[in-house]
């Protein structure tokens, strides 16, 4: 794995409070997994020499066997504190790994199935399972703001290591009307992006992973919505903004092809 003798931070909490780095207990190797593979749906029509792809799809989430050594033996009520913290996840939690090279990004994770490195005066390391929620990282949220004319363009540069869509989340606040909507020229489907009939002055933010729908007065919106949810394709975006807002912010993460 790639990030020996490396302090991380899970779930908020530095690795440091326990006297906690990565290792790798065996010997070190050369070659690290590079983010998991995509699987590939591959096929000719009768008699062809030449075959056609058609589909790819992100495989199973990156998964890898990590350790964790002590710098100094864990007595039993801290190796208990450490599973607790590291094993006893009910959901993905947010992975920093504390180098300068891996500024910015993160990996969501659980960890699993320790077996624990007991080699003198008390426990020494642990051997886990890492699962991710996804075949690589994720850059840390970035949130551009912008102040478009109504009939205006901005651009916006999805930079992630995915060629497939990204879906951001995407507030705005209404100034002097009650629709807005957004067309993303780039894309080679129009596909429009449109809320009608809001409030004036309403603030209206639109998650594009999960499909949340909230609105500053409480209502909801759903049927406001026309569920054209803003996607951006890999590379420069122009969007194309209709209606009167005070602002508008784009939140995203870029996924990163890394593995450990």
């Amino acid at each position: 794995m790639a990030y020996e003798g490396l302090q991380f931070i899970y779930d908020g909490i530095p690795s440091q409070r326990y006297g906690l780095m990565f290792a790798f207990f065996d010997s070190a190797d050369y070659k690290h997994a590079g983010g998991s593979e995509n699987s590939l749906t591959i096929d000719k029509a009768t008699r062809s020499q030449r075959h056609t792809l058609l589909s790819v799809s992100p495989d199973d989430p990156l998964e890898y066997d990590i350790e964790v050594v002590a710098l100094k033996p864990l007595q039993p009520y801290e190796v208990n504190a450490v599973h607790a913290w590291l094993c006893g996840q009910l959901g993905f939690k947010k992975l920093v790994i504390q180098a300068p090279e891996y500024a910015g990004m993160h990996f969501n994770c659980v960890f699993n199935e320790p077996d624990d490195y007991y080699i003198k005066a008390g426990t020494n390391g642990f051997n886990l399972t890492m699962t991710c929620d996804a075949g690589g990282a994720w850059s840390d949220a970035k949130t551009v703001t912008f102040t478009p004319t109504d009939g205006g363009t901005i651009t916006v540069n999805n930079r992630s290591a995915s060629y497939d869509y990204l879906y951001p989340t995407v507030e705005f606040t209404l100034d002097g009307g009650t629709e807005f909507s957004i067309i993303n020229t780039t894309d080679s489907v129009t596909r429009e992006f449109k809320f009608t009939e809001l409030a004036d002055g309403e603030t209206i933010t639109v998650n594009g992973r999960t499909g949340e729908v909230m609105s500053s007065l409480g209502t909801i919106r759903i049927n406001n919505f026309n569920a054209h949810f803003l996607r951006l394709v890999h590379g420069l975006n122009t969007l194309k903004c209709t209606g009167k807002v005070s602002n508008l912010k784009l939140t995203y993460e870029n996924f990163i092809r890394i593995g450990g």
